[in-house]
């Protein structure tokens, strides 16, 4: 039990320190900028989740093979790991060439109008030349956790995180960069963090280091492994995306400025459940590998049983604080702003523990080498269910059938998510 609140805690803990790259962001940007700024910044949101699902692709999918061999091929679990970050590599140049080419069209096709086409534009192009630092961060960090490292991989993330805040500031405001300050802050984290993993690996403190040679045939299973992680970032990406679109038809700039508010809570909530679900693998991944039913079955109680915990505290934490909240972002007390983001608190967090609920089970799935049911969990909930369930409660109830959509969504995968759980574990006594 203590070897399992150490790795959730400090998971738990190094996912907030992600959850500040954008939360920083919208804070100081509603301060130096406004709600317009607000505005933007949630519409170029997407593309700061692809870079994150691409991340959490490599890095849960690599790690978990890693974690397989670890112990017993130390040499091609290494192997494993120079093999994804040259994956990551690789998918981070693609995104630089798309966001320098095309940052101007993305901003438009996601919504941006006027003076806000021209701030998410910045943002965007600004952002994406740090796509395979964002990747080789996320990455990094999960295997660092499965090199029995939780504590490292707490410390980076925050002492990178910390110093994104200091730079926002510094850059927004004596150095009056807006949007554009506010992607440099935010780009250039990761790098203090990837600084410290190195100097992890050079030092040899543990297992894990860079190695020649390459196993090609591993990228398969790392997508494959990867791709419910992937998705399930991803997936606020594109809800997102489309409820920016479906808020700008019914409403307007300020509904989508409420929507921001309500995604960055949202992005630090669904940070925490990543945290236990990153925090509970390497355990599921050791047990399993060691075919140790028992231990396996005791970490999956601690796991539940913490997120019920979790998820009440954080349901109550949301209700009694949610005007506070919502001020800390209308810098400019926009009236129209507050009304609209109080109520769509209220309304999306409903399903916060079907959230947590779904996530964890992923990550066990996961962890049993079954992805095609957390693939179906992540579709599901990111796309094939959400989006229709959208487009039907803002027909049916226009802004508040909009922020409805997620919990609806979330409590019905739940039930597919309870009876994959249910089911027996292939695992020996």
């Amino acid at each position: 039990m203590k070897e399992y609140l150490r790795y959730i805690s400090s998971n738990i803990m190094a996912m907030i320190g992600i959850s500040l790259y954008v939360l920083a962001d919208t804070y100081f940007i509603a301060l130096g900028v406004g709600s317009q700024g607000l505005t933007a910044l949630n519409l170029a949101l997407p593309f700061f989740n692809v870079m994150s699902a691409t991340g959490f692709m490599c890095g849960v999918g690599g790690s978990t093979r890693y974690a397989l061999f670890r112990e017993s091929e130390t040499r091609k679990a290494n192997t494993i790991y120079s093999t994804t970050v040259l994956f990551g590599i690789i998918l981070g140049i693609i995104m630089i060439v798309i966001g320098q080419l095309f940052h101007y069209q993305l901003a438009y096709l996601v919504g941006a109008r006027g003076r806000i086409l021209t701030m998410t534009s910045t943002y965007i192009q600004t952002v994406t030349m740090f796509a395979p630092a964002f990747i080789l961060n996320y990455t990094t960090e999960n295997f660092i956790k499965n090199d029995q490292a939780p504590g490292l991989a707490m410390s980076a993330s925050l002492i990178g995180n910390f110093a994104n805040i200091v730079l926002d500031y510094i850059l927004i405001f004596p150095m009056h960069m807006g949007m554009r300050g506010a992607a440099l802050a935010t780009g250039m984290a990761p790098l203090i963090s990837l600084t410290l993993y190195g100097i992890y690996m050079v030092k040899e403190k543990g297992t894990l280091k860079i190695i020649k040679g390459y196993l090609y045939q591993e990228i398969k299973h790392i997508f494959l492994l990867g791709f419910p992680a992937f998705f399930n970032e991803l997936a606020n990406g594109l809800i997102i995306l489309v409820f920016n679109a479906l808020l700008l038809h019914y409403s307007g700039n300020l509904a989508v400025a409420a929507y921001g508010i309500v995604t960055n809570v949202s992005i630090i909530i669904i940070c925490i459940y990543n945290g236990l679900a990153h925090g509970s693998q390497p355990l599921w991944s050791r047990y399993f590998a060691r075919q140790d039913a028992h231990q396996y079955r005791a970490i999956t109680r601690y796991a539940y049983r913490s997120l019920t915990v979790i998820a009440i505290f954080l349901y109550l934490v949301i209700y009694a604080f949610t005007g506070v909240i919502v001020a800390a972002f209308n810098s400019q007390q926009v009236a129209s702003l507050t009304t609209l983001s109080i109520t769509g608190m209220h309304l999306y967090f409903i399903g916060i523990f079907f959230m947590g609920f779904n996530i964890l089970t992923i990550m066990y799935l996961i962890t049993q080498q079954k992805s095609s049911p957390a693939h179906i969990i992540s579709l599901g909930k990111g796309l094939f269910l959400v989006l229709p369930v959208a487009f039907v409660m803002a027909f049916l109830f226009k802004v508040p059938g909009i922020f409805l959509a997620v919990p609806i969504t979330e409590g019905i995968m739940s039930l597919y998510s309870l009876y994959q759980i249910r089911k027996k574990t292939k695992i020996r006594t």
